[in-house]
């Protein structure tokens, strides 16, 4: 369409070169002339310009995409029409892309997830907006090099697609046909449907797979082929990609939910994701014996191997006399006040103290109960899971296993094993056994469906000491955990002295919109006017700024109403 260094729409650019060309638009590296800046310049197709209607759909869309502003995305700076031709302008970034960096190979695991999680911060921030981006691939994601260290600039928003504003209502959207890479697109894009945004957390977890393995989660090769596996095929676990992350298994299942084929089983925002992977630990983070054996002295130089004896009847027998050392001059002795000289390196006793005192430590872990426990509190439900199933085999199913059998079950996601193990195992034993790593699940299965085997569960357990833990669990910080003991202390009306109010007004800033509503509805028939402020805000905040475009204000401006309705 243009050529290099052509002064171009109303000569406020100059072409630099072509970045790209596809079936919608060209983009090229220019130079805003009135600015001396380079910037990237979109031009769509000349026919998509005539369309009728085009141009007011093209200039509301640049609109949304323009108020999207996050280090992890490339800004759009400028939009217009000239001649019939849609433009819009770019910031340049200086850097490679992901797939010139990667260059088919994984990259390095702690890079990799910087990675992934910068791109789940900057699709958070575009969907915040309404915007789907449609067309996550390693072409469109670069990384740029500053003094704080590498960041991840996610572009081409050219294809962005609205969420749907409301049922019924139009699309607003710059083409009518599929888009994105096969190898890349989910499956309801390979279906041809409506897309929102759990769509890019799909594409998220290709691109991240692919990050951490060097490999795609489908083997295609072809675009047919690709659509139909995304569609049908089960994707391949991480885990067998990448043997390396076998310790890292919240890790990997987290990037097998964004593969899931339903939308609803994947994590429910690119936030979720973000918060999630601020909560693992370093994928290179090295064990308590890695750190350990860093610290010992370094090694001697390898002893050589003692030539071979020779055949006993050949030995000669020669007494050997004790051993006197010869005479020779004594060893000078330190100054008084001169410091001791340092030693080369520990004696080898030292050696063999740090090595038992690492064992020690181990040893003090040394049970199947207390070495899932702490894989449990570090997230690594699977593991434990595993632990525990191995020692239950040998026999042992005490209540304590049992009890962590449950907790494991429900960190996996698996609630309807955890039910039957608490229910028809453990509860009718000992139910006094369920701490607070079971009591966290249920708590949370509760908050989920108050009208569950939850309820029944908790119903089974000792009141006072099953009171005192909620109250504990309710007092902390919002979490569905949090949320369920809560609920469930203000159901059987055994709150005791928490602040219910307090509590219900901390749960109307939750991300969960089911749990805002619900706390905005309590709010309204405890009738307390401390709430009315928090529920006002909440009324009036923008539905577009809200995870669903129903979160609580509807519920929020009812609460009001009863509170008015109560005052003399």
């Amino acid at each position: 369409m243009f050529e290099p260094d052509a002064l171009v729409l109303d000569g406020r650019f100059r072409i630099l070169r072509q970045l790209g060309k596809g079936g919608v638009a060209e983009v090229y590296l220019a130079e805003q002339v009135a600015l001396s800046r380079k910037v990237a310049l979109k031009v769509l197709r000349p026919e998509l310009g005539l369309a009728e209607g085009m141009a007011g759909r093209f200039a509301e869309e640049v609109k949304r995409l323009a108020a999207v502003d996050h280090p992890a995305v490339v800004r759009v700076i400028d939009s217009g029409t000239f001649e019939k031709l849609l433009y819009l302008v770019a910031e340049a970034v200086e850097g490679s892309t992901l797939k010139a960096e990667a260059k088919g190979e994984p990259l390095m695991p702690d890079r990799a997830v910087a990675v992934f999680q910068q791109l789940a911060e900057g699709l958070s921030a575009i969907h915040d907006k309404g915007l789907v981006h449609r067309d996550l691939r390693p072409e469109n994601v670069f990384l740029e090099r500053t003094s704080r260290g590498e960041r991840v600039r996610l572009a081409d928003f050219g294809i962005a697609r609205l969420v749907d504003p409301n049922p019924g209502e139009p699309r607003l959207t710059l083409i009518t046909r599929p888009v994105g890479r096969p190898e890349y697109i989910s499956p309801e894009q390979a279906r041809g449907e409506a897309t929102e945004a759990r769509s890019d957390l799909y594409s998220l977890g290709v691109l991240a797979f692919e990050l951490l393995s060097g490999k795609l989660p489908f083997p295609g090769p072809s675009a047919v082929e690709f659509a139909a596996q995304h569609q049908k095929m089960p994707p391949r676990p991480l885990k067998e990609a990448a043997p390396y992350l076998a310790d890292h298994l919240r890790l990997c299942e987290l990037v097998m939910r964004c593969l899931e084929k339903d939308p609803s089983r994947r994590p429910s925002s690119a936030l979720e994701i973000s918060q999630r992977l601020t909560l693992l630990p370093s994928v290179g983070e090295p064990t308590i014996i890695d750190e350990a054996l860093q610290k010992l002295p370094p090694a001697l130089p390898e002893r050589q191997p003692k030539p071979p004896a020779p055949p006993p009847e050949l030995m000669p027998s020669i007494p050997m006399p004790a051993y006197v050392p010869e005479p020779g001059p004594r060893p000078a002795q330190a100054a008084p006040d001169s410091p001791p000289a340092k030693k080369a390196w520990l004696k080898p006793g030292a050696v063999g103290l740090v090595l038992a005192l690492i064992g020690l430590a181990l040893l003090t872990r040394s049970t199947p109960a207390d070495r899932a426990r702490d894989l449990l509190k570090s997230g690594r439900g699977l593991e434990a899971l595993a632990l525990i199933d191995e020692a239950m085999r040998g026999g042992k199913s005490e209540p304590e296993l049992l009890a962590l059998k449950a907790a494991a079950l429900h960190q996996s996601d698996n609630h309807r094993d955890e039910a039957a193990v608490l229910r028809d195992q453990l509860a009718p034993k000992s139910p006094e056994a369920m701490d607070r790593l079971v009591l966290s699940g249920l708590a949370e299965d509760f908050g989920k469906k108050e009208d569950g085997p939850a309820r029944e569960l908790l119903k089974r357990m000792p009141r006072e000491a099953l009171r005192s833990e909620l109250e504990a669990l309710a007092r902390g910080r919002h979490s569905p955990a949090q949320w369920g003991a809560l609920r469930y202390l203000d159901a059987e009306q055994a709150a005791g002295e928490l602040d219910l109010v307090k509590l219900y007004v901390a749960a109307l800033e939750s991300e969960r919109c089911p749990v805002r509503r619900l706390a905005a509805r309590r709010l309204g028939q405890l009738g307390d006017d401390y709430a009315a402020s928090p529920l006002s805000k909440l009324k009036d905040t923008p539905r577009s700024a809200t995870p669903e475009r129903a979160c609580g204000q509807d519920e929020a401006g009812q609460a009001l109403q009863a509170l008015q309705r109560k005052k003399p």
